[in-house]
Parts: C-alpha cells; structure tokens; sequence
C-alpha cells in the first residue's frame, strides 16, 4: 500500500458550523509501498482524526471541513467511495473492544472478508490464513469477551 499526503488540513463541523481550530494542519506525508511507519504524539494531537481521513470517514461520515488531497493506492480519497478505499486500508482504534463485532473469534475475523461480498469459500480461506498468521488456532471458538488485552 502507498500514501500521498499533501497539504491536509482539517476542521470538524457540528450542525454544519465549523467548531474550534484547525486539528490538522498542512499535513504532508508519503509513504511508498512497503514502508512501515507509526503516527505518534499526545492525547488530542490528531492522530484519529488523520486516520479517519486516510480511510474517507472525515468528511463523509463524520462532518469536517477538508483541504488538501489524499491518495491511496492511486485511489484518490475524494472521489472513491468508501467500499473501495476499504479495500485497500482498514483502522483498528486502540482499544481492541471498540474493533469487536462479533462473538466468537473465527465470526470476527471472518466479519471482514464477509462484507467485501466474497465467496464463502474464499472467507474460509482468507480466515484461516489470518487465524494461522496470527497463531490463533486453538482460539477459533473462544468468545471475544473472554479474550484477555494481550490475546486482542
């Protein structure tokens, strides 16, 4: 996966009025594909709000008023639609409660490749693959509510 960043600022709106200041500012960033990297900083710095950017839920979802341009995999953020950017990007917040959906572990895992419209043959593949990957073999069956912070 590839990001272009360049120019991104960004302020919420709430009832259609812009709140507050700027949470993002002028933001540029380029990561080629297979480059790793981590977005750091403090509470209230803005790092959800640039990855509800990256994956097109600030402006679409929740209300913000955006500038600059944002492109995905050659996939220009403006013009796709949310169903092809997730294709290609996914978020999974900090707290892994908040990213459960479903009861049983393999159900969660398999929550993902379930709603890209897939074959149920090709979502059994796709989730043993990630249960194997991840070394979850014997958790399949195990709720996620009794899964321990480390086993998230």
């Amino acid at each position: 996966m590839s990001v272009e960043i360049s120019g991104l600022t960004m302020r919420y709106l709430r009832g259609g009025v812009e709140i507050g200041t700027d949470v993002l500012k002028n933001i540029d960033l380029h990561v080629k594909k297979g480059e790793r990297f981590g977005i750091l900083g403090p509470t209230g710095s803005g790092k959800t709000s640039l990855m509800l950017c990256l994956n097109g839920l600030i402006p679409r979802i929740q209300p913000a008023i955006v500038k600059g341009k944002i492109v995905v995999d050659g996939i220009d953020l403006e013009f796709a639609p949310i169903e092809q950017v997730s294709q290609h990007l996914g978020l999974v917040f900090s707290n892994p409660n908040l990213s459960l959906v479903e009861i049983l572990v393999e159900d969660d895992v398999a929550f993902g490749p379930s709603n890209l419209n897939l074959s149920v043959e090709e979502i059994q593949k796709r989730v043993r693959f990630a249960i194997e990957a991840t070394r979850l073999q014997s958790y399949e069956r195990r709720s996620t509510g009794d899964l321990s912070g480390r086993e998230m």
